[in-house]
């Protein structure tokens, strides 16, 4: 019986200390590896052009350089199918947001239990969002379907598939940015969600954009 390989992680954060804390709660994990680590952006994305990962785990604030939302950007830009889980000690509700209208699929503090962490670790590598129940019930609308256009119909299906970012999403339907971003805000209006985020979470929980 063939065993399933370990994901793959690229730690980023700046402090060692936390890095050597984590590689050693990791490596009672079975299913998931601290390939490589990295203190910088700058150090991430060397490692990224050198070896293959499945999933970067990165601090929201990095010193000397790019922090982890512009590493997000610049990871997803790159690497389309690069999965991003955000760790930070700064407050979700303040951050949570910009991490995932970055192209990061979850937010995790730094202060919460190692079993969260891994919780979301494990959500986000099989394409599902993270975030705390908390920001989860403030962001989710309780509408479940939504009649939709067209491309508002294919731009849920490519967010629910895994595509975050404007430049990811206008490649799979073939529009331009400004068409993707001009639909999805109609979306958010719609939903009377404030953010991006909202709407990646209402797909995540089974909400549902219909032909109209």
């Amino acid at each position: 019986m063939t065993s399933t390989p370990a994901t793959r992680v690229l730690l980023v954060d700046d402090h060692a200390a936390v890095r050597e804390g984590l590689k050693a709660l990791f490596a009672l994990v079975p299913d998931v590896e601290i390939a490589a680590e990295a203190g910088s952006a700058a150090e991430a994305l060397e490692l990224l052009a050198e070896a293959s990962f499945d999933l970067l785990l990165v601090d929201l604030v990095l010193k000397n350089g790019p922090d982890g939302v512009q590493l997000t950007k610049a990871c997803r830009a790159s690497y389309p199918s690069m999965t991003v889980l955000m760790l930070s000690g700064h407050e979700e509700s303040l951050f949570a947001e910009r991490a995932m209208a970055a192209g990061a699929l979850g937010y995790v503090m730094k202060d919460e239990p190692f079993q969260v962490l891994l919780e979301a670790v494990h959500r986000v590598r099989d394409g599902k969002v993270w975030l705390s129940d908390e920001m989860r019930e403030q962001l989710v609308p309780p509408t479940p379907r939504l009649a939709g256009t067209e491309l508002q119909v294919r731009l849920a299906q490519q967010l629910r598939a895994g595509q975050r970012t404007t430049a990811d999403l206008a490649t799979a339907t073939d529009v331009n940015g400004l068409q993707v971003e001009m639909a999805l805000q109609a979306l958010q209006e719609r939903l009377g969600v404030s953010s991006r985020a909202g709407l990646f979470l209402w797909l995540d929980t089974g909400g549902e954009v219909v032909s109209a």
